[in-house]
Parts: structure tokens; sequence; C-alpha cells
């Protein structure tokens, strides 16, 4: 499932030392979600490891058109205008022009998502001979290979990136999702969670005090208010099975931030064991 020698039309010096990345990802630090996390991070230690990293991002309101991010140099290019789909062509002309432009330099591209801009990198890395690597970031009702396949041309697009891409699937049910859409080169690549230090008993006392947690026992949830993200369900579980005394903490903002807000209010006797947080990047 992946090159085992440089492909036809790649410095093929470079794979054997550092290697220059150019990734391209619609969303992209200061906006906030787990693909632009992870695409921060993938940035940040791909720089520590000595190789180097251009990223190509839409530019929103706001953002700078271009700046250094996490080691990584970043070009912002206009997310478009008008709807849907001019905004869509505007970004992936304007994006895969950048790519073409930097593709001299680079050894590998990368696409964050199986969507319409990964359809647009596989004609780059087509045109310039430059091997393409495709990040899978969801599977099922919410992954991007059905949404593709409800959407114009997107069936097209999804043969075309399975034709030119090495896909990285997080886990066997995404793999084989890939595997029945017609992708041939998979790699499955668990994604990874940054544990930092332990903390101390004192600092951990100290900070649910903070809180007015006590010795209570706490569950956290730590992301985006989403329909995909099934907080909803979360509460309900919690509603049902939670036990006595215990406190949910619910940490970020997002579109269904209100339902989930009244569901909590409707719980009447489990509403105060479930509180929300802002969002932090703590």
């Amino acid at each position: 499932g992946s090159y085992s020698s440089p492909p036809r039309g790649a410095p093929g010096a470079a794979w054997f030392g550092n290697v220059n990345i150019l990734l391209s990802s619609y969303y992209f630090w200061p906006s906030i979600g787990g693909v632009e996390r992870q695409t921060y991070l993938l940035a940040q230690e791909l720089g520590r490891r000595g190789h180097s990293v251009r990223i190509v991002a839409a530019r929103l309101e706001g953002m700078a058109r271009r700046e250094t991010v996490a080691g990584a140099e970043v070009i912002r290019v206009p997310a478009g205008r008008g709807g849907r789909y001019a905004r869509m062509g505007a970004y992936l002309t304007t994006m895969s022009t950048v790519a073409i432009r930097n593709s001299q330099w680079a050894d590998v591209l990368q696409v964050q998502q199986v969507l319409y801009p990964a359809a647009a990198m596989a004609l780059v890395a087509r045109s310039t001979g430059r091997p393409l690597v495709a990040l899978n970031a969801g599977s099922g009702a919410f992954g991007g290979v059905r949404l593709m396949e409800s959407l114009p041309g997107g069936r097209l697009a999804l043969r075309m990136l399975a034709a030119a891409a090495t896909v990285v699937s997080m886990n066997r049910e995404m793999t084989d999702e890939l595997r029945g859409a017609g992708f041939p080169r998979i790699r499955e690549i668990p994604t990874g969670v940054e544990i930092g230090e332990p903390i101390g008993e004192g600092e951990r006392a100290e900070a649910r005090a903070a809180l007015g947690l006590g010795d209570a026992p706490t569950a956290l949830y730590l992301g985006r208010f989403d329909h995909e993200k099934g907080v909803d369900l979360c509460v309900e579980a919690w509603a049902r099975r939670a036990p006595a005394g215990a406190t949910l903490l619910l940490a970020g903002k997002g579109p269904t931030e209100a339902a989930l807000r009244r569901q909590v209010d409707d719980l009447a006797e489990r509403r105060s064991s479930i509180r929300f947080l802002p969002p932090t990047r703590d």
C-alpha cells in the first residue's frame, strides 16, 4: 500500500533524508477542529524531525495571507464568494494554482479529508508527477466517502482520488469503507493523542477545587458541539445511567450548543449534574 521507491518524476534524494511536504487543508489554525489540530501537530512534528512543510489553506476573515505556524510556512488563498459551489470552485482554482507553483519544491503532496479539494490535488499530482497522500478524517454518515457519493460529481471525484493517492485510514471500519469505494492503496494509521506530563496530586486537587468538583466522580467532553459528535447521546446516557453525585462537564462550542442546553434544561432533577464550560486550548 505504500511506495517502496521514489515515484517517477519525484526527486529521489529527498526520500533518503529531509522531505519537502506540501499540505492542503481548507481549514487551518486559528480555526479549531480535529483535522485542524491534527494538521497543526503533524506540521510541528515533521519540522522537529527535520522535514519542511508548506500548508495551503483558505484565508477566512481576519487571517494573514502568509505566516509561519507550527514551524510551517502557511499560504492562504481566497475562500471565494457567492453560493456554496461558487465558493468551492474559486477556492479549488486558486489552491490548485498555488500547489502547482510549489510542486517543484515539494517531494510529496498531502491533502486532508477525501472531499473536493482532494480530487483537485489528485489532478495536481498527476500533472506534476508528485506522490499524493490523502487523510480520511471520518466514516459512515459523517465521513467524506458517504458525503461525496451524495454530491454532484462526487463519485467521479472519488475515482480520481483513488487513482492518484495513497489514503490514510484511522481504523478498520474506515478501511473497509474505502476499499468498498474502490481505493486500492490504503495505510491504516490510528490517530495519535497528545499526552502531556502527568500532573501531581496537588495540582489536580487545585484544578478540581477551581471547578467546584470536590471528590465526586467527573466525566469530561472536550470538543466541538455538533450533531456528528453525538454529544446529545452522551447527555441522554448520562441522564439514564450516571452514578449519583457524579458530574459531566461539557467544554466547547458549536452549532448544536443551544439545543444541548435546552436538552439539559429539560432533564429536571439531573440538570445540576451537567455543566457547560467555555472552549479551551488547555
